[in-house]
């Protein structure tokens, strides 16, 4: 889940995995509304995510494969429709993932990116379209960067490191990287997405050969090996923290049939379970997914899309309650789109997606789905500092701050 800080003397917005936020279950009865709000072509690259940086305006990241020529590009898009260029990498660096909304009201991306084959800590784009690049410095761990993927109050963003060894740490917004663990060859590599628990402490996945395992990091550096799971493909894999306190996530090509499965982990026990299976490929093949307001998991599966088109994309929902997963929308993968897709919920209660693949301009596309779920509720987890003199700035941090 993702959520949002906000300085008390201040108009900057940024998300931060942190707080937990206790949800209300809430039928939805509404019809699903699908809006393709752009679409894009094959020099335009394909978008990957998009994040809330006000209420109803969305930016995102674009990639593509000729990165000896260009990179990835930045575009924004409200939620009205209509896709707006505002920034261009350089020299073929390339972005690859969603943004991250800082404390500081630019966005960030890291770790997987380079500028033709050279490291770079961090890059920092403002919203009016200025991109810094933060080069890594460090002289002992030579072109490593860390993976953006949470931020904490005190501004440090952190996420895995891959190069040249496999390491998890936290940069600042300069970009210099503090490596607190260096993954042994039997904790493997870690991988993209880094959640952070009720108990304050990291969790991800790191992958030996084809077994996962969900791992918790302390702040300090402290690895503890939870379960595990196999996954012989390199599709995306999610973990994200639910507001029951569990851990959720997806393996892409699990399950007796191969299509899919999701499974729970207990943070206190380590205990690893499957609790669902998709029945069929053609209908399967799960990638990330999120915390909605009616306290039901949302996500996505692409069906076999590298096998033909041999099935549809689209969106269901997964009842914490009793492990049912309900379809809840299937999309038209050449006017829609098609999945791998990220989705996220946006201030007006809609979800808000990019597919990678085909839709109108055959590479991808950013699209609103309306169930009808209620507006996220602003929900204030704690403040920093306590106290101090007159004219102190104090953050507040907690869910669903933009616009409040």
């Amino acid at each position: 889940m993702l959520n949002q800080i906000k300085p008390i003397n201040g108009s900057k917005i940024a998300r931060l995995a942190f707080a937990q936020l206790i949800l209300t279950a809430v039928a939805v009865c509404q019809t699903p509304t699908f809006k393709v709000l752009g679409a894009f072509n094959a020099s335009a690259g394909s978008p990957a995510g998009v994040v809330e940086v006000m209420p109803g305006l969305f930016y995102g990241v674009n990639l593509t494969s000729d990165v000896s020529q260009r990179g990835s590009t930045i575009f924004s898009v409200p939620s009205t429709g209509g896709v707006r260029y505002v920034a261009a990498m350089n020299n073929g660096t390339l972005l690859w993932g969603p943004l991250l909304a800082g404390l500081d009201g630019r966005l960030y991306e890291g770790g997987g990116n380079y500028n033709q084959g050279s490291g770079l800590a961090l890059v920092a784009i403002g919203l009016s379209g200025k991109v810094s690049t933060y080069p890594f410095t460090n002289p002992t761990i030579p072109g490593a960067g860390v993976g953006v993927t949470v931020q904490t109050p005190d501004g440090y963003i952190w996420g895995e490191a891959e190069i040249p060894v496999s390491s998890f740490g936290k940069t600042d917004l300069n970009g210099n990287v503090t490596v607190v663990h260096t993954f042994s060859g039997t904790e493997g590599t870690p991988l993209i997405p880094v959640t952070i628990g009720p108990d304050g402490n990291f969790y991800g996945l790191s992958i030996v050969g084809t077994t996962i395992t969900v791992y918790r990091m302390t702040p300090t550096g402290t690895y503890t090996a939870l379960g595990n799971f196999k996954a012989p493909s390199h599709n995306p894999v999610s973990l994200i923290t639910a507001s029951n306190g569990k851990l959720y996530g997806t393996n892409p090509t699990g399950g007796i049939t191969q299509a899919g499965t999701i499974y729970e982990v207990s943070p206190r026990t380590g205990q690893l379970k499957t609790i669902y299976e998709f029945p069929k490929r053609n209908v399967g093949v799960p990638a990330l997914f999120f915390e909605g307001t009616d306290g039901k998991l949302y996500g996505t599966t692409s069906g076999e899309l590298g096998a033909g088109l041999n099935g549809n994309s689209g969106v269901f929902s997964l009842d914490l309650a009793t492990n049912a997963v309900t379809p809840v929308y299937a999309m038209n993968i050449n006017t829609q789109g098609a999945c791998t897709c990220w989705m996220i919920q946006g201030s007006d209660g809609k979800l808000y997606g990019t597919a990678m693949n085909l839709g109108p301009g055959t590479s991808g596309s950013v699209w609103s789905l309306d169930l009808g779920l209620p507006k996220p509720l602003p929900h204030i987890q704690n403040f920093n500092p306590a106290s101090g003199a007159a004219g102190t700035q104090v953050l507040l941090y907690g869910a669903n701050l933009l616009g409040v």
